[in-house]
């Protein structure tokens, strides 16, 4: 069995609501990572994750966290 792994980062401006959140205009990323299993030589598992905690982050979804003890 042979393995690949893909890292993505998209990148774009907030100008559109998301999920209830007002545009912000601020610069955004987004992160994906995709493993994949090869049998034969073709993809036979996949396991893709998508970083939107750190989107949220980035677009002021989620206050800082000040006290940091």
């Amino acid at each position: 069995m042979r393995r690949a792994a893909v890292r993505v980062t998209l990148t774009g401006t907030h100008q559109r609501p998301l999920l209830g959140i007002p545009p912000t205009e601020r610069r955004v990323s987004l992160v994906l990572h995709e493993f994949h299993q090869l049998v034969d030589g073709r993809i036979a598992v996949t396991r893709h994750t998508e970083d939107w905690l750190g989107y949220f982050f980035s677009i002021g979804a989620f206050p800082e966290n000040r006290d940091k003890n």
